[in-house]
């Protein structure tokens, strides 16, 4: 894919994430997002919040009717390809959000990367029995939340590989007016 010159998003259009791993690792490793929040602010703790990749690699938003937000299918262990659906929050008059995931580079085949499609869960991996979980949310979400995850990661970053990656803003702008003048 081609780098974005500029962090402008028309409403109708997906914001491409792709995470990767900054250094060679064993290609046993594979990378993960437990969690990606929105939020108005670059604090990850600020309010409103917005969780959109939960429960340990549950892409929720894709579970919203019509959401096109999921994960793309693995083509390589160290990338992860996450496409959001734009959206806004409600009464925010910049039209601007951050977006904090939290990434890790594993051998652990319980992590996941799931998404909702076609009226069930599919993994980016290609095995959807990983996903199982997704459908059990307070299962798959205790003690995962992204705030409990932020806080293990302030205490553990080094010792569990976990990465918190920021980006913004990212800006959304109502749809072109494609009306010709004639």
């Amino acid at each position: 894919s081609r780098e974005r010159n500029s962090p402008l998003y028309f409403m109708s259009e997906m914001v491409d994430i792709l995470a990767s791993i900054d250094h060679p690792s064993p290609s046993s490793l594979r990378l993960h997002a437990g969690s990606c929040v929105a939020t108005l602010t670059p604090d990850v703790d600020s309010r409103p919040r917005y969780p959109f990749i939960d429960h340990q690699g549950c892409f929720t938003d894709s579970q919203l009717s019509g959401s096109g937000s999921r994960f793309l299918p693995r083509v390589r262990d160290d990338l992860l390809h996450i496409q959001l659906e734009p959206f806004l929050f409600h009464q925010d008059r910049t039209r601007s959000i951050y977006i904090t995931c939290y990434l890790e580079a594993v051998k652990d085949p319980e992590k996941k990367a799931c998404a909702f499609t076609t009226g069930r869960w599919r993994s980016a991996d290609g095995d959807d029995h990983a996903c199982e979980s997704c459908d059990r949310p307070g299962e798959a979400a205790e003690g995962s939340s992204a705030y409990f995850i932020h806080e293990r990661a302030q205490r553990s970053n080094r010792e569990r590989g976990l990465k918190e990656a920021t980006m913004g803003p990212i800006t959304f702008v109502p749809e072109r007016d494609d009306e010709t003048a004639g």
